[in-house]
């Protein structure tokens, strides 16, 4: 775990801090945060990578300074990823790599603006390498967006896979981020078997009330139903289960 903390005294400010987890064939960790206060410029930048036999990952996130800045990643191979409680002025990015299963890896990124009358911009980025055993579709499951405040400038997502050119999503609403982050499987393409890599980023403006957004996500060889079709599914068996009661209160016919 790497931890550093800069107080700026009222001027320029910059903390850094860097994690690596081990190599092998088990459990990897990496943590990093960086957090600067009482400055008037520069950033807070914080980067951790794990690598192992089955594949890598890397999460990097940076704030810049308004007011108080914060940036926290982890990197974890084979461990489940903490999602830290957002406050004003701090980004973060959360990832696991899951090799072995039918889900490859997953985390979350989130950030909120320090409150201040200036526009910030809160950048993360996460890079997944992993390996697929069979040849067929990947998705990229889009599990939550979880707004804090009512507004934000804008919140850029771009999606990469195996090297292509970026796909990038722009939003300027709560509303549209929602409609899209709530539920969302999108379609990474039909992958041939072997090395596959993922590069996610997220970028996130905004100023005055300290409004925030976080989203979660994981990347697996099935799509997540959305909410919609959870909600048949459970209606569908709820229904099933209402026709066996009735079948088990029918009284009995007489033997003809």
């Amino acid at each position: 775990m790497a931890w550093v903390t800069v107080s700026a005294n009222g001027g320029a400010g910059q903390a850094v801090a860097n994690a690596t987890g081990g190599y092998g064939s088990g459990t990897e960790t990496a943590s990093a945060s960086a957090a600067v206060t009482d400055a008037t410029s520069r950033m807070a930048r914080a980067t951790s990578e794990s690598q192992g036999v089955q594949g890598s990952v890397t999460a990097s996130a940076t704030a810049p300074v308004g007011g108080p800045a914060t940036a926290i990643t982890e990197a974890n191979i084979g461990a489940p990823a903490s999602t830290p409680e957002l406050s004003e002025g701090e980004v973060y990015a959360v990832a696991e790599l899951t090799p072995g299963g039918t889900t490859f890896g997953g985390g979350g990124f989130g950030a909120e603006s320090d409150g201040s009358d200036t526009s910030l911009t809160y950048t993360a980025t996460m890079d997944f390498t992993f390996m697929t055993t069979t040849t067929g579709d990947v998705y990229l499951n889009l599990t939550s967006g979880a707004p804090s405040g009512d507004a934000f400038e804008s919140l850029v997502f771009t999606y990469s896979v195996d090297g292509s050119v970026p796909i990038k999503e722009t939003f300027t609403t709560v509303a549209a981020a929602d409609a899209y982050f709530d539920g969302n499987a999108v379609s990474l393409g039909d992958l041939t078997a072997g090395t596959q890599t993922l590069d996610l980023s997220y970028g996130f403006a905004a100023m005055g009330d300290a409004p925030g957004y976080a989203v979660t996500f994981d990347t697996s060889s099935a799509p997540v139903p959305e909410p919609s079709t959870w909600a048949m599914i459970l209606i569908g068996f709820a229904g099933l289960g209402y026709v066996s009661w009735r079948r088990s209160r029918a009284p009995s016919l007489p033997a003809v």
